[in-house]
């Protein structure tokens, strides 16, 4: 199938730092005839991501969401998926690969939001649905937790 990369396409030679397009931003577009499966996802830790045409590893390390981008402007087409089949390959062995952490409040409109790193209490006040957001980086994970609980119960009554 035709393939428009409109940011270009990398190999071997521009993978060495000294060697990247200069502006690195100025839009390259080439076309080129890929096959059908390329973009088929190898398995859900490794994803392409179109808008900066790279493929991109996802992994939980130390309880947050790590990702490790393999641009095809630098690696080449190929080359920037296998480079991440053998990033993922690599955090496997090394034993660097955890489960999504999940975290349970016990109490029903309370949850933890790993985006925002908040805890999150979902209730409502004379009728209208209300959120509020308690920030575990500026209150601590319990104390924003205890908080999130709180605020809930309150209303509740």
């Amino acid at each position: 199938m035709q393939y428009v990369f409109k940011w270009g396409i990398g190999n071997k030679f521009r993978s060495d730092p000294e060697n990247r397009f200069h502006p690195v931003h100025l839009s390259r577009a080439k076309e080129v005839t890929i096959r059908k499966d390329y973009f088929d996802a190898v398995n859900e830790n490794i994803k392409y991501e179109p808008l900066n045409e790279q493929w991109e590893v996802f992994w939980f390390e130390n309880d947050k969401l790590n990702a490790k981008p393999f641009p095809i402007k630098k690696y080449g087409i190929e080359s920037a998926k296998r480079e991440a089949i053998k990033f993922y390959e690599s955090l496997k062995q090394n034993n660097r690969m955890k489960d999504r952490p999940h975290y349970e409040s016990g109490v029903e409109g309370v949850h933890y939001d790993v985006v925002t790193n908040c805890w999150v209490a979902f209730y409502r006040q004379r009728n209208f649905p209300v959120c509020r957001s308690f920030s575990a980086e500026y209150h601590g994970f319990e104390t924003a937790k205890k908080m999130a609980i709180e605020r809930v119960k309150k209303c509740r009554e």
